[in-house]
């Protein structure tokens, strides 16, 4: 989001960020978690020939392609499935994420060469997706607004690496074919209706962010008048005046924070506050009712509530991954709005404890959903060169986190994340170098080409229980968050976090329970025993000793954790057959992220320091 004052009919949209991001070359990732995450999905993603990224929409044109076809045993997850060409624009999405701030400008040349190829399947007025060519079959698709808004995505994230005018061209035909098509069947009342259907359809809401984009890029007020057409104002209206029952209760989540991200941009675009605090309630209401303590949310895909009003069902299809994606950038557009780096704890939470623990360190597989209690990660490998959606949203996420390190405030720098890095802007380098978050050490190297005052910002993150310490070349400075001051080059700045290990407490589920975190970083307790493990609803056999993979077990730690994070643990009260030689057992504590296979909880029900 950038701001822009381009008129194309009427309506000129004036953002004013309190953060604005950095450029696509102005900042690089170095060293840490971090960049090795971007390196495995820079490697993975760019690995997929472009021939096949591309297929489907020239098959869909009947032209010619070298690239190749999926296997059709996958065909509900590939190309030319039941979301034809969706799983392209994915990559392409992600792809662009990736290659904003990896240094590599291969990457953005592949991209500009890709929208150009695209740009000769598309009809002549401007219809893009794989989907049926024929002016009568074009919307027949159960998720029609998915496809456009991926579409139009995908060619504004590569417009905004490159420059490119005809990916901006692309985006803007695909979405006039819609609102061209879309005026002709618009009912009285408003909204969104297509080929008769008597009521909107609801992936109409995730237009929104495609649309904020674009009014952001062309100021053109067909896209303001599409995006009033696919809202939920009864949903607006009950964030803005304070339902007392939570309206977000068993609402698809992913679909709902694509809205919210979307009437928030809108608002900011438009100065409509009404938007703005809906959206800003929504994400109160999220973040204190349905965040688990990995930062992320959903259970079958939803936001739920229990018997208890606010249960959290993190053993029910729990986190999926797409939701984290969305979430990070709802918080990432929420940061440069408003200025407050609390959203950029949230990023941290989700991206640590969610997305790259969602993603298999090895092959880079995503889970579809990531219980936080479980027996192996379910890491979901998509079909060869072909990407699910969890998959492209996870990749989409943890692409974006490169653009949250640092940001531009009215009076300097704002360092937001913690990561081996390298930003240059406006004359000024700035340096970071640390492992965090194996340690909270950070040393900072301030390089401007001359004198300059300004205010070097940085996050104090909120599970810091005492304040850091702040050294500026060698001398003690306080810890409030920022220094201003005249740099000069070959300034430093050391912040120490303290990072000791902590333990959460927490009884939403009616069972005292504790999880481990140290930093930013969620521990589980991972254990191996001779019991099974099976699955709710599932019968046991005569005499099993299987443990039911859902609460209420839970392995009870009872002796003092040791400083490498290992401890004993006894199976709390439970039936007699489950009691026996494998009764007791030793947890070892490990980042929730590093787990791949094995037993594991990030609950546990007692721990004793």
């Amino acid at each position: 989001m950038a701001d822009t004052a381009v008129s194309h009919g009427g309506v000129v949209p004036t953002v004013s960020l309190k953060q604005k991001p950095f450029k696509f070359g102005e900042v690089t990732l170095k060293s840490g978690l971090l960049y090795d995450r971007f390196v495995l999905n820079a490697n993975r993603t760019f690995a997929i020939p472009p021939n096949d990224i591309l297929m489907p929409f020239y098959r869909a044109r009947g032209l010619p392609s070298p690239g190749k076809e999926l296997n059709s045993d996958f065909a509900p997850k590939v190309q030319t499935g039941a979301w034809p060409g969706l799983y392209s624009t994915f990559w392409m999405s992600g792809a662009a994420q990736i290659a904003r701030w990896s240094g590599d400008p291969s990457q953005a040349q592949t991209l500009a060469r890709m929208v150009h190829e695209l740009a000769e399947t598309k009809e002549p007025d401007g219809f893009l997706l794989a989907i049926g060519r024929a002016p009568n079959e074009r919307w027949n698709h159960a998720d029609l607004f998915a496809l456009v808004r991926s579409m139009v995505r995908c060619m504004l994230d590569i417009y905004e690496l490159t420059g490119d005018k005809v990916a901006l061209e692309l985006a803007r035909g695909q979405m006039d074919c819609l609102y061209n098509d879309l005026k002709e069947r618009r009912p009285p009342g408003g909204g969104v209706v297509l080929n008769g259907m008597d009521r909107p359809i609801t992936s109409c809401y995730k237009l929104l962010p495609a649309l904020s984009q674009l009014l952001l890029h062309t100021g053109d007020e067909r896209y303001l008048e599409l995006a009033e057409m696919s809202l939920d104002l009864p949903l607006i209206n009950d964030l803005v005046e304070g339902s007392k029952k939570d309206p977000l209760v068993g609402r698809h989540a992913s679909t709902w924070a694509d809205f919210f991200l979307g009437i928030y941009q809108i608002g900011l675009a438009t100065g409509n506050q009404r938007y703005v605090e809906a959206a800003l309630n929504a994400w109160s209401r999220v973040r204190e009712r349905h965040l688990f303590i990995t930062g992320s949310m959903s259970s079958g895909e939803q936001w739920v509530s229990g018997s208890d009003g606010w249960q959290l069902r993190e053993t029910a299809r729990a986190q999926e991954t797409c939701c984290a994606g969305i979430w990070v950038a709802f918080e990432q557009n929420l940061l440069q709005g408003t200025g407050d780096m609390a959203h950029a704890d949230r990023i941290e939470d989700a991206a640590y404890n969610d997305l790259f623990a969602t993603q298999s360190p090895n092959s880079g597989d995503f889970c579809y959903f990531l219980n936080l209690q479980g027996m192996d990660k379910p890491y979901d490998p998509p079909p060869a060169r072909a990407y699910h959606c969890c998959d492209g949203n996870g990749l989409m996420g943890i692409g974006r986190l490169g653009g949250v390190i640092y940001g531009k405030t009215a009076d300097g720098i704002a360092i937001n994340l913690y990561a081996g890095s390298e930003a240059i802007s406006d004359g000024v380098k700035i340096t970071q170098e640390t492992d965090y978050p194996a340690s909270g050490t950070v040393l900072i190297r301030v390089e401007p080409d001359q004198p300059r005052r300004f205010t070097l910002s940085y996050r104090i993150p909120q599970w810091s229980s005492s304040a850091p310490c702040v050294e500026v070349n060698g001398s003690r400075s306080e810890p409030n968050g920022m220094i201003a001051r005249e740099w000069k080059a070959g300034d430093k700045v050391r912040l120490e976090f303290p990072m000791e290990q902590t333990i959460v407490h927490d009884t939403r589920i009616g069972i005292v329970r504790m999880a481990m975190r140290r930093g930013p970083v969620v521990y589980a307790g991972t254990w191996s025993d001779d019991l099974p493990v099976r699955m709710s609803g599932e019968v046991p056999p005569q005499g099993s000793r299987s443990h039911v993979d859902v609460w209420p077990y839970v392995p009870t730690v009872v002796a003092s954790t040791t400083r490498s994070l290992e401890a004993e643990a006894l199976h709390p009260a439970v039936p007699s057959t489950l009691r026996g030689s494998a009764s007791r057992i030793k947890v070892s504590f490990v980042p929730f992220y590093a787990v791949t296979h094995g037993k594991y909880s990030v609950w546990l029900s007692e721990i004793q320091l």
